[in-house]
């Protein structure tokens, strides 16, 4: 159970290497996720984050 979710967060966390001053990567390792509604807040802000990481950088499917 646990390696299972370990791949989920892996799998779903947001690329550091965008991380700036103004936009620094949430809670990496989804060390605060006690439960579904925190997990599902952790998705919330990878999600957010990739958003404004990716703001400009042109796709790769291009």
């Amino acid at each position: 159970m646990d390696r299972e979710f370990y791949h989920r967060i892996k799998k779903n966390r947001a690329d550091p290497r965008f991380q700036s001053v103004q936009n620094i990567v949430p809670d990496f390792y989804g060390e605060k996720i006690v439960s579904l509604s925190t997990y599902r807040r952790w998705l919330r802000d990878q999600a957010v984050y990739k958003r404004k990481a990716m703001h400009g950088v042109p796709s790769e499917e291009l």
